[in-house]
């Protein structure tokens, strides 16, 4: 799943995650159509391609739609074993791949330039 800022996704992918929150990565995570609608406008008005040249999507593919920002070519290049070790990820203070503010004090506010 996507961090918590919205900016780092295409408008196709918060379309995607808003059609399937019934099955939201195992868990139901259905609302109300009313508040679904809401939400879904407001991801897409403020999504990365409504940026001018977001780097978070600046290579995908214009087919593409991850589910996933781990999925992406930028989080990709920029997690590389080389960069970050998969170890990492294991530690019990980061969780998972997709807890962004374990290692990006900014990510809360859609920063995540650490280097």
């Amino acid at each position: 799943m996507w961090s918590s800022s919205f900016s780092i996704a295409p408008a196709r992918s918060w379309h995607a995650v808003m059609a399937g929150l019934e099955d939201h990565f195992g868990e139901n995570a259905a609302l109300p159509a009313a508040q679904s609608q809401q939400i879904a406008a407001y991801l897409a008005a403020n999504a990365a391609d409504t940026r001018q040249r977001s780097k978070f999507i600046s290579n995908l593919d214009p087919a593409a739609t991850p589910l996933r920002i781990t999925e992406t070519p930028y989080w990709l290049r920029k997690h590389r074993p080389e960069e970050v070790s998969p170890r990492e990820f294991l530690d019990p203070k980061v969780g998972s791949k997709a807890n962004c503010v374990a290692c990006h004090r900014g990510a809360e506010r859609g920063n995540y330039d650490d280097d």
